[in-house]
């Protein structure tokens, strides 16, 4: 599996996976423009493995995902967060306020402390 996370003009925010035998799939959320909204991804490896999209701490879309996490582009293998390793026109609009990532997959119950500040 290859991915990345980004977003576009108009506020819409993606998740992207592509898996050779199945194509490329994305989930996206549409955030209030000037609004500081939580965006959370958590993927949950297994079989089948998901990847889950939270908005401000409530579960807004899952995707089937199993393999290991780099990027659409196999030759740069990275997890680009804010723009896409395959094109230099797609990159987030905005100014992210953090950015944290675990080695373990967090549930909704311990996503939503870290969008209220605790």
């Amino acid at each position: 599996m290859r991915s990345r996370a980004r977003s576009t003009a108009g506020s819409r925010s993606s998740w992207g996976e592509w898996r050779s035998r199945l194509g490329h799939r994305s989930t996206y959320i549409t955030a209030p423009v000037h609004v500081w909204t939580h965006v959370a991804l958590v993927y949950r490896h297994g079989t089948p493995g998901s990847v889950e999209t939270y908005q401000n701490g409530a579960l807004v879309d899952t995707l089937v995902a199993s393999g290991l996490i780099g990027d659409s582009s196999p030759a740069q293998d990275e997890l680009p967060i804010g723009g896409r390793a395959t094109g230099n026109n797609q990159w987030f609009h905005g100014l992210p306020d953090e950015v944290r990532l675990w080695n373990v997959a967090r549930t909704s119950v311990r996503a939503l402390p870290t969008s209220t500040g605790s």
